[in-house]
Order: C-alpha cells, then structure tokens, then sequence
C-alpha cells in the first residue's frame, strides 16, 4: 500500500472542514482551530509559505515523539537518545513532506465531520469525509489524545471499501520488517523514510 497519497488526503482534511457537532465538542474545537490556523497561509498558494506552514502543523498539532514510540514498538526501548532524536526528525520530515507533495491540490477541498466518539476521556476519534471533486470522496478517521487543553493528533485512518488502515500500524509494521532482519537497525528505519523523503 502507497501511503503518500493517504497523508496528502490528511492535509487536505485539514484544510476545510465544516459541518456536523461532534459528540466530543472539544475534540471538534481542536480540529476548527486548526484548520483555521492552517487556512490564513494556505489561501495565497504562491505565498511560498506551504512547507513552513506543514513543519508548524505537524509540530504543534501531531505528537511526533508518542508515534515514533509506538512506530517502533518493542524496539524502541533498545535504542539510544540520540538514535530516538535522529528518527523522531526523521519520521517528522516524512509526514511534513507527504503533506507538502499534495498540498497544491488541496485548494477548494471540501470536507465533512461525520461524527466522533470517546475511547476513553483522554482519547477520540473524529471521523471526517473528504470531498475531492472528480476523484470522489474520501473517509479519515483522526485519533486525538488530550492532557487538559493540550489536544494532539496521534494518528489517522483511511476507510476505503468497508477497510479501515491506520497509518501508525502500517509503519510499525513496515519498521518491524526492518528492525527484525538479522542485519536490521534503526539507522535502516531512518535511512528508508529518509528515501521517500524529498527536499522542497
């Protein structure tokens, strides 16, 4: 499975959504701020601003350090400091860079807020669909964990033909197929995102 063209759909998600109230009305002001946040810089797409905008999405609203931490799984707790620091940047310029390829296309994207439930008090899931045009519509589910009135984004799924993909698991079991190998290190995990990473 092509995960690319699924996190540029999460920007796009982003990017405008509207509709329905949630269930968890705190999860939905998380959610409409930051879209908002997002939209002041991408309105003018020749403002050259977009990777500077994706770097603060991804740093303010995803919780990088809890993904990475469940990306690598048992293995992370065999892994120095400074390997820790080098992946979380790394897995940090990969969702910044999936963003950034698809950004360009997101302008006038329209998107809906199904509904949402509690999986706990600290823990939702807001579904949303995407209306991409010509391409069709899109389902994602964003899994938010809060501390207060710290919200952050920990993961996000596609549902496609009655199938729910959740982009944390996909990668965790990408990275254990690699850490696993006889031969498998962290610097192989980092080197592999750093390979479906592009500078822009």
């Amino acid at each position: 499975m092509r995960i690319a063209p699924q996190i540029g759909v999460i920007l796009a998600m982003t990017l405008g959504l509207s509709g329905k109230a949630l269930a968890d009305e705190a999860c939905e002001q998380f959610m409409d701020a930051s879209v908002k946040a997002a939209l002041t810089q991408f309105d003018d797409p020749l403002s050259g601003k977009h990777a500077n905008t994706l770097q603060d999405f991804v740093v303010e609203k995803v919780d990088i350090a809890r993904i990475a931490n469940f990306t690598l799984g048992k293995h992370s707790k065999f892994q120095s400091k400074a390997n820790l620091q080098r992946f979380n940047l790394a897995l940090q310029r990969y969702f910044v860079d999936m963003l950034h390829a698809s950004v360009s296309n997101s302008e006038g994207a329209q998107a809906e807020i199904l509904g949402s439930h509690d999986r706990r008090p600290t823990d939702c899931i807001v579904e949303t669909v995407f209306h991409l045009g010509e391409a069709g519509d899109s389902i994602l589910l964003w899994r938010i964990f809060h501390q207060g009135e710290d919200y952050r984004i920990y993961d996000v799924a596609v549902r496609d033909r009655g199938n729910t993909l959740w982009l944390s698991l996909e990668l965790r079991a990408q990275f254990a197929a690699i850490l696993e190998q006889k031969d498998g290190s962290i610097d192989l995990v980092i080197d592999n995102l750093s390979a479906r990473t592009s500078k822009y």
